[in-house]
């Protein structure tokens, strides 16, 4: 199964554009970048539902040309401390490319929630 694809600039496949989020002004192959997924909304919705602490985020990168992603998820993603959003270390990348980051919890009541960017890769 390939991975899917898409024109720099341009929605991922199966994505709203308007809910896709973009990181502006990307990374850098040579940074490691932080950045965070928010799901403080959709826990609200849940009757102010938190992350299960016990379950750790799983990250999938792909890369808009369908390749391996050489972006990379450096380590285990960090819960803040109320428990609503999940920091990602963000390392390597190619310039010129863009990667689709999705980050998929667990929260405590058990329901799976997903939040996904794209970030693309810069000469800074």
């Amino acid at each position: 199964m390939s991975s899917p694809t898409w024109p720099l600039g341009a929605t991922p496949p199966g994505m709203n554009p308007a809910s896709v989020k973009r990181i502006k002004y990307g990374k850098s192959p040579n940074d490691v970048t932080p950045v965070t997924a928010d799901f403080t909304g959709a826990l609200e919705a849940i009757d102010n539902d938190t992350l299960d602490p016990n379950t750790a985020p799983v990250i999938v990168i792909i890369r808009n040309d369908g390749n391996p992603a050489d972006c990379i998820s450096l380590g285990t993603p960090s819960m803040n401390a109320d428990k609503t959003r999940v920091s990602i270390w963000l390392a390597a990348g190619t310039v010129g490319f863009e990667y689709l980051v999705s980050c998929t919890v667990m929260s405590a009541d058990g329901q799976e929630i997903c939040r996904s960017f794209v970030i693309p890769c810069v000469i800074r």
